[in-house]
């Protein structure tokens, strides 16, 4: 799976210059996306700042989604703005979830995400990304094969 993580952030940071500070931003949100890639709840989560309203709720939606699903995570770039301490990125995020006790179970989701980055220390921190709902663990009573 490392090598999924490493051809993803590799095509998200090809177009920007390795000294543009949203470089840094784009590498890490391809790295959030492998992580869902690799069932790693932690990894995903770990850029993000705890103290943004509902993260408690959004870490639980995040273990419960992992914990049930295998992720197909697919992110196309938008926007970077911003300057060496604040970013904004939009993103196309595209997911297939394939349920973990019914293979057959196929949900695919797509939406347009921002999320804001600041710099903390020498780290970058999300301190904000909606919508969030994209990654809410589907019911347990969907019957149907796609989702959109």
């Amino acid at each position: 799976m490392t090598s999924r993580r490493a051809i993803l952030a590799a095509l998200l940071a090809a177009p920007l210059h390795a000294d543009d500070p949203g470089t840094e931003v784009w590498e890490l949100l391809a790295s959030m996306a492998a992580a869902l890639i690799e069932g790693d709840a932690g990894l995903f989560l770990r850029p993000f700042d705890p103290a943004i309203p509902g993260y408690q709720d959004f870490r639980a939606s995040i273990y419960g989604l992992v914990r049930g699903w295998q992720i197909q995570s697919f992110i196309e770039p938008v926007e970077n703005t911003g300057d060496a301490r604040r970013r904004t990125l939009e993103v196309d995020w595209q997911m297939r979830l394939v349920s973990r006790g019914d293979v057959q179970q196929l949900i695919e989701r797509r939406s347009a995400v921002k999320c804001s980055f600041e710099k903390q220390g020498k780290l970058w921190r999300v301190t904000s990304f909606e919508p969030r709902d994209i990654f809410a663990p589907p019911s347990a009573h969907v019957n149907f094969a796609h989702q959109r």
